[in-house]
């Protein structure tokens, strides 16, 4: 499983990186803002399982990003998980729109994070190691 994690709080990426540090089956890539995400997104040679992104970034945010891969035919039907801090009413609406697959509110368990992110983007063949 590829996993890109788009988050600017690098504790953040890290926690989310242990998540798997046992599991070789488990690529994780990281991003520190959308922009940056957004290029790794769009690398021809890249591809990616899951993304895990936050929604308060700096550049490019969550949710335009997110907007950006659903707009775009090769991306859009990557599995997203939309991890914030943030639990208003129109953000969720929002992100509900772009058909994420779960909403994360931190600090979130580690344990449930990982059955999520299992649960959306199980291993398959194929996948890299």
């Amino acid at each position: 499983m590829r996993i890109l994690i788009a988050d600017d709080e690098e504790h953040c990426q890290n926690l989310l990186k242990s998540l798997f540090a046992d599991d070789s089956t488990v690529q994780i890539t990281t991003a520190r803002d959308g922009a940056e995400a957004w290029w790794l997104l769009t690398e021809p040679q890249r591809r990616f399982d899951l993304g895990i992104f936050d929604l308060r970034m700096p550049v490019v945010d969550g949710l335009k990003l997110i907007e950006r891969i659903r707009a775009t035919a090769p991306l859009q039907s990557l599995p997203v998980i939309l991890c914030t801090g943030v639990s208003d009413r129109d953000t969720v609406a929002r992100a509900a729109r772009l058909a994420i697959n779960r909403y994360v509110v931190k600090p979130y368990k580690l344990d449930g994070m990982r059955a999520k992110i299992r649960a959306i983007a199980p291993s398959r063949p194929g996948s890299a190691a």
